[in-house]
């Protein structure tokens, strides 16, 4: 749909796609009002629909393969009243005879062409669809989206329904009437009624092509109209069941084929196919023909091919409509990103023997390596008739109809599945006359593209061959009946060659192929260049399983006819001597039992030992026989005597007595233990083995005692001893103790004094834990599978070993020492004017800062610990002995609790490189300062740290106090220059605790309790300031908090709470003014009386300073605390 109509139309929605496990198949989709409707298309003809029940049941679907469907017995078996004029296929011709030469007369796929389709519709077809418009352009979307999958993939055609195609829905009895009547029973009227209709509603330039769907009238169309000025709306589909591939492919995409220039491409002359609706000059498919064009299922049982049509063009369709095509002028082209496939066809000019099978063979490629599929089909012309009259010799009628493409580019004439079969299927004839066949072959790509999902169709050049009644039939006559061959034996093929070497076929050589699957397919050489003289000995393959399915075809090596046997033959494996591949027991004395394994045991007539006659064996399946060792019996191999030969062991039986173990010592220990072991019969012994795992060292002392060593993985279990002889096994089992193992331990990384949680198995008994081979001061055994141990000082990064009685189990896993400042408890001091040499290899992120401080933090780092002096502070690793990328950073705060104070990641300044880093910041007095070292993106290695502290130049000095008197409780402003740092506050030589410093020219205090009238000084790291003096006086108002001018209350105050001020005179006007400790309003406003309110609501917690002014009445100025 046109994007108007869409949007108009917003429950109706259509999908194209592509399969993922089969290339070949693509798909269309729609969801609309009346249900969801599928098609899918694929190669070999396996394409299938989906369908609802019915129109008005959403919930119900049906799923059949189109072959399956019927149109005639659907009530749709309507005929096309198409007629091309002479003046019309003249015009065709003439158009032909132009782009024959071309390159896109003979293929598509790289230019998209979209016409607009103007779709009308009779209210005898609304009726149908239950008379609503919703319900008509659903039904109407489902058909073009079917036919435009098929035109999309065939002839890179796309439609698509007009903006303001809803205008030509006519309801029956409902809303406005066609301008001009539809005659719903007649196609040819409406021919002219549509034209008429939908050049008055949509316009004559709005649209490219014009189509009406009804319920009778049967399909009529004009002959190449598309985009014509005058008839291209000359096109109408009337079926008495508008719905289904019956409707959507058979009828209204043949229709509009019509309308492409699309001529009928069958041969047939009965049912439909009579009166005059063949074309002689198209008829390229015998019978009903089955492509979209033909008039499959509607011809008679004499002519139908099959119930309905494929969705494809013949080839002979594809040349006129594509010729066409590329002559109409008002599509829209648009690239696809596709081009056509490159097709090589065999070479033309052979002569075949009549009544004789034959193959041709294509290959094609693809620049963009799509999925291509192939189609040979028959391009031939000969007088009308059904698929089975009888053939005139230079009659060229077609015999080979068309099938839908396949993924091989290989044609059986016919088909092998029917030479197998020994029938013959209608629209497959071979000619048994004198005459001329030509073929074409037609490849297809599916280009999944930009514009969509569109074909790219290319065509061979024509092969045309000849048929001679001088020659042929070409028969295989032996094997020809279910006859039996032996794997590796001669056999003989024959045929009959019926003058096939005479000219003019000329055939002096032939190929033997095998085939084992009853005939389909041929992939083993029995014989190449064969003289083609009627006979060859061949010999059957060899080893081969038995087949029962096996054909012979015999075919021209250079030609293209063949012949396959008539049925499936048997080939049998040859008969195979036994084979002997162990025994058991290895030897014994007379009278032992033995068990020989191998094969084909079955009709054994004899077992030796070494050459010594058993008493007596039994064959107890074709792979296993048991025989007693006859008395007398010496050391040799064992033979078995078959029907196909005898056989003799690689190895020999033993005659003697086996070890036999009667006790060990010890009988416990670990890995690597010697034990003695004592019994009888241990000479030769070959191997000894504990539960199982051989030993890799042992003594024989003499015959009865071994000195063994317990193998390494050895677990308790049974010793055994095995001599040439047979194998001795003890009756007590031999305790390994296992060797401890460490399974994990966390953590995996820490600095000497780590504690370390090991978890594994067999500790109990641990004597010694070492890291990297330096041993831990101190361990607990916790249990079997856990110990608790501290990492020893001086440990390198390596793996931890625990050694017991069992041996030493060492973690495969690493131990990562980090360094000692890794943690941040663990942080070094680091002093003004100090150079430290540290290194980050190996350190963790264990309780390093996560935030970003100025730059991300990446990687572990190590800690330092520096106290402020008041004075500005540079800490750096700018210094030749920094090796890698730092990262710096500076926090106050503790461990785990970090503040940023700054931080730097390349310092762009330092000479030694800009991958060191420097950070300056103003520090505070005594307050504790981390310095954090750690490497870009992780990057580790050794740097050289140093800090710089900077002192003041100056001492400070007091300029103004404000004000210079007050009682206990005024809050002061001491303004002044360079109190940067400052550390000591005196009133009269008392130390004044919690003054503020808010910057580098002002302090403020709260006059304490006990202060006397006497100087302010300030002392800092520059010295101490001129006193300034100060006047302590007496209140005369005692409340909470007051003064003789106001009281404030409660202070402190809460975030969420309310200041209650309160006059000691009422005032008739008094502002109020709210400003921060540096100044800044918060918040002024008047009252008058004595008394008022100040909340507290969305105040950051901190010192504030309150200022009242009673009007004619100097102002007071209190300290307010928000918490």
């Amino acid at each position: 749909m046109a994007p108007a109509l869409a949007a108009h139309f917003p429950d109706i929605k259509t999908y194209a796609g592509i399969g993922l496990d089969d290339a070949s198949a693509s798909v269309r989709l729609d969801m609309t009002p009346q249900g969801f409707h599928g098609q899918v298309l694929t190669a070999g003809g396996n394409s299938f629909y989906i369908d609802p029940v019915s129109r008005n049941d959403a919930r119900h679907y049906l799923g059949f393969y189109q072959r399956d469907m019927n149109r005639a017995a659907a009530g749709s078996a309507i005929a096309c009243g198409f007629a091309p004029t002479a003046a019309e296929l003249k015009t065709q011709a003439a158009r032909l005879a132009v782009l024959a030469g071309a390159a896109m007369a003979r293929s598509s796929g790289p230019q998209l062409r979209t016409y607009r389709l103007a779709l009308a519709c009779t209210p005898e077809y609304a009726l149908t669809k239950g008379n609503t418009v919703a319900g008509v352009m659903a039904a109407e979307v489902t058909t073009v989206n079917r036919v435009v999958g098929v035109y999309e993939k065939e002839l890179a055609v796309r439609m698509v329904l007009v903006p303001n195609n809803d205008k030509l829905i006519f309801l029956s009895g409902v809303g406005p009437q066609p301008p001009t009547p539809y005659s719903n029973s007649s196609g040819s009227a409406m021919l002219s009624q549509n034209q008429t209709n939908i050049d008055q509603l949509i316009g004559p330039a709005n649209y490219d092509i014009g189509h009406v769907v009804s319920t009778g009238g049967g399909g009529w169309a004009y002959f190449g109209v598309v985009c014509s000025s005058t008839w291209k709306a000359a096109g109408v589909t009337g079926s008495p069941s508008p719905v289904g591939d019956a409707f959507d492919i058979d009828f209204v995409a043949h229709e509009m084929g019509h309308q492409f220039a699309g001529n009928h491409p069958f041969n047939g002359n009965a049912g439909n196919c009579a009166g005059g609706n063949r074309n002689p000059s198209t008829a390229w498919e015998p019978g009903s023909g089955s492509t979209i064009m033909a008039y499959a299922g509607i011809c008679g049982s004499s002519n139908d091919l099959q119930p309905n049509s494929d969705p494809t063009f013949h080839t002979g369709n594809y040349q006129e409509m594509r010729a066409f095509i590329e002559a109409t002028t008002c599509s829209v082209e648009s690239p696809t990103g596709n081009t056509a496939p490159t097709i090589t066809a065999p070479a033309s000019g052979k002569t075949l023997p009549i009544s004789t099978p034959f193959k041709l063979t294509a290959s094609a490629t693809d620049a963009e390596n799509d999925a291509l599929t192939y189609s040979w089909e028959e391009l031939d012309l000969g007088s009308a008739g059904a698929p089975t009259t009888a053939q005139v010799p230079g009659d060229n009628v077609p015999l080979f109809r068309s099938f839908y493409p396949t993924a091989s580019g290989t044609r059986y004439f016919p088909r092998l599945s029917n030479l197998v079969a020994n029938t013959t299927a209608m629209g497959e004839r071979l000619p048994s006359v004198t005459r001329a066949l030509t073929f074409r072959c037609t490849a297809r790509d599916e280009h999944n593209g930009p514009a969509g999902i569109i074909g790219g169709v290319n065509f061979s050049p024509l092969v045309s061959l000849e048929v001679s009644s001088t020659a042929g039939p070409f028969v295989v006559t032996a094997p020809n009946t279910a006859v039996f061959w032996t794997g590796g034996t001669a056999q003989t093929v024959t045929w009959d060659v019926a003058s096939t070497t005479n000219a003019p076929v000329s055939c002096a050589l032939v190929n033997l192929r095998l085939s084992l699957d009853g005939g389909l397919t041929y992939p083993i050489v029995l014989a190449q260049n064969e003289a083609n003289d009627g006979s060859a000995v061949v010999i059957a393959p060899s080893p081969i399983t038995a087949q029962t399915r096996a054909r012979v075809m015999v075919e021209a090596a250079d030609n293209y006819f063949f012949d396959i046997s008539n049925a499936d033959f048997t080939i049998t494996p040859p008969a195979v001597g036994p084979t002997i591949t162990s025994f058991t027991p290895t030897g014994g004395l007379g009278g032992a039992v033995v068990t020989v394994f191998g094969s084909n045991f079955t009709g054994a007539t004899a077992v030796s030992f070494n050459g010594t006659v058993a008493t007596s064996f039994t064959v107890n399946s074709s792979t296993q026989l048991t025989a007693m060792v006859a008395t007398g019996t010496t050391t040799g191999p064992i033979s078995v005597v078959g029907p196909a030969g005898t056989v003799t062991s690689a190895m020999p039986f033993v005659v003697g007595a086996p070890p036999v173990i009667s006790g060990f010592s010890p009988t416990t220990g670990p890995v690597g233990t010697s034990v003695i072991i004592t019994g009888s019969d241990f000479s030769g012994t070959t191997q000894v083995a504990f539960n199982g795992t051989i030993a890799p060292a042992f003594t024989v002392n003499s015959a009865t005692q071994i000195t063994a060593t317990v193998p390494g993985h050895a677990t308790t279990g049974s010793i055994s001893v095995i001599t040439p002889v047979s194998t001795g096994v003890s009756a007590n089992s031999f305790t390994v103790i296992p060797a401890p193992f460490i399974a994990s331990f966390t953590p995996t990384a820490g600095a000497g004094g780590t504690v370390v949680v090991l978890t594994g198995g067999y500790f109990t008994g641990a004597t010694q834990i070492t890291f990297n081979g330096t041993v831990a001061p101190a361990f607990t055994v916790n249990s079997a599978t856990q110990i608790t141990v501290t990492v020893p000082t001086g440990a390198a990064t390596g793996p931890i070993a625990v050694t017991s009685a069992g041996g030493v189990g060492t973690s495969t896993a690493q131990f990562v020492v980090a360094p000692a400042n890794d943690l941040c408890g663990n942080a070094l001091p680091l002093a003004c004017g100090q150079t430290l040499i540290g290194t980050t290899v190996r350190a963790t992120a264990t309780g390093d800062p996560t935030t970003a401080c100025t730059t991300a933090v990446d990687g572990g780092g190590v800690f330092y610990s520096i106290t402020g002096t008041g004075a500005s502070f540079t800490v750096s690793t700018c210094n030749a002995g920094t090796n890698y990328d730092t990262k710096l950073f500076v926090y106050s705060g503790t461990c785990g609790a970090y503040t940023c104070v700054g931080g730097n990641d390349e310092d762009d300044n330092c000479t030694t490189g800009s991958t060191a880093s420097t950070v300056t910041f103003n520090s505070v007095a005594s307050t504790q300062y981390l310095v954090f070292v750690s490497g870009y993106n992780g990057d580790t290695g050794t740097f050289v740290l140093s800090a710089t502290c900077a002192r003041p130049t100056s001492a400070p000095t007091i300029t103004s106090l404000s004000p210079a008197s007050g009682p206990v409780g005024t809050l002061i402003t001491v303004t002044g220059t360079n109190f940067t740092g400052a550390t000591v506050l005196t009133l009269n030589g008392a130390a004044i605790t919690g003054f503020t410093l808010v910057n580098a020219t002002t302090i403020t205090f709260t006059l304490p309790a006990g202060a006397t009238t006497g100087n302010v000084v300030v002392t800092t790291p520059g010295g101490a300031s001129a006193g300034s003096p100060f006047t302590v006086t007496t209140p005369t108002v005692t409340t909470n908090a007051t003064t003789s001018e106001f009281s404030v209350w409660p202070n402190p105050v809460a975030g969420n709470g309310a200041l209650q001020v309160k006059l000691a005179a009422r005032a008739a006007k008094a502002t109020l003014t709210l400003r921060s400790v540096v100044g800044q309003l918060v918040s002024t406003r008047t009252f008058s009386g004595s008394a008022t309110e100040l909340a507290t609501a969305g105040l950051a917690a901190g010192t504030y300073l309150l200022t009242v002014q009673a009007e004619g009445r100097s102002p007071s100025i209190r300290r307010v605390v928000v918490e």
